[in-house]
């Protein structure tokens, strides 16, 4: 995951938690502004501290997993949407 996808998948888990960037900032303990910036990918670089806050202030962790290096076949893609599709669901 790049520094833009992470910043999109922090901004839809804030929405989808009814939070203004104000509220989830100050319940991370980070500036707005910085994160406004995450978020709509204007920060070149981010740290793993300023990363955990805003995810652990969202109820979200952050994990390792090998790199997809190479482009994803087809029914790749297809199996990560139904998992997404299951996930959703609950």
């Amino acid at each position: 995951m790049d520094i833009e996808a992470l910043g999109l998948a922090l901004r839809n888990a804030r929405k989808a938690a009814n939070l203004t960037q104000a509220l989830l900032a100050r319940r991370a303990g980070v500036s707005q502004s910085r994160l406004d910036a995450l978020e709509n990918g204007r920060v070149a670089d981010v740290g793993l501290v300023f990363a955990l806050k805003v995810a652990h202030a969202l109820g979200l962790d952050l994990f390792l997993e090998p790199a997809r290096l190479s482009r994803p076949t087809l029914d790749r893609l297809v199996a990560e949407n139904a998992q997404d599709d299951a996930a959703r669901l609950g």
